[in-house]
């Protein structure tokens, strides 16, 4: 008796996670890139940070963030360039080394602003997913991980349309050796369907 096959073809429903630059030279690859996305031009990028071409992560280019030896608390940089952002759930930041009172910003905060403050929690050696603390630097948190590690900013509740900057700050009188490296957005997995009929076909036995 003959045996016929019927070619069924598959259909998958995958995961698809997107991720790129928050702004322009957020991968530090290219240090031009990133100082001239710095804004506004009242800003430039503090002397604590130097680039580091060869400290990120894989051997990649990084910014290396040194000793605020000044009085005040400081900007290491403002930027706002390209800002990717649209449809993001998360930033994502890796990190490596130790430092003191970091805190990342989002938009300008103050007194009538709408941007907010993700403050490091104190003694941070693993990942960490942070929500925003309101429009209030606290300069209390701290860094120190052998290994890279990152740090998740939650968008969820914060205006992120009208925010279009992204600032790093440092404590004043703080000692530090940080490698930062790949500020990206991070989009929240969705479900597509890929047809898979030319790469994966199923024989079914007719009866």
């Amino acid at each position: 008796m003959k045996k016929i096959f019927t070619i069924v073809s598959v259909a998958l429903a995958v995961s698809v996670s997107a991720q790129t630059n928050l702004f322009k030279g957020s991968d530090f690859n290219n240090w031009t890139d990133f100082t001239d996305g710095v804004t506004p031009s009242s800003y430039s990028v503090n002397a604590i940070a130097t680039s580091s071409p060869t400290g990120g992560v894989g051997g990649s280019g990084a910014l290396l963030l040194g000793n605020n030896t000044g009085t005040t608390n400081a900007y290491v940089f403002t930027s706002g360039a390209d800002f990717n952002i649209a449809g993001a759930k998360y930033i994502t930041i890796k990190v490596k080394g130790t430092s003191g009172g970091v805190s990342f910003n989002l938009g300008e905060v103050g007194s009538g602003k709408t941007g907010v403050t993700y403050n490091v929690p104190a003694g941070t050696t693993s990942d960490v997913t942070l929500t925003n603390s309101g429009s209030t630097n606290d300069y209390k948190g701290s860094i120190n991980a052998a290994n890279w590690i990152t740090i998740k900013l939650d968008l969820a509740g914060v205006d992120i349309v009208n925010n279009k900057v992204f600032s790093l700050k440092i404590q004043k009188s703080s000692t530090n050796a940080l490698y930062v490296d790949d500020i990206q957005t991070d989009v929240t997995p969705t479900l597509a369907v890929i047809d898979t009929n030319k790469s994966k076909t199923t024989l079914v036995r007719n009866t």
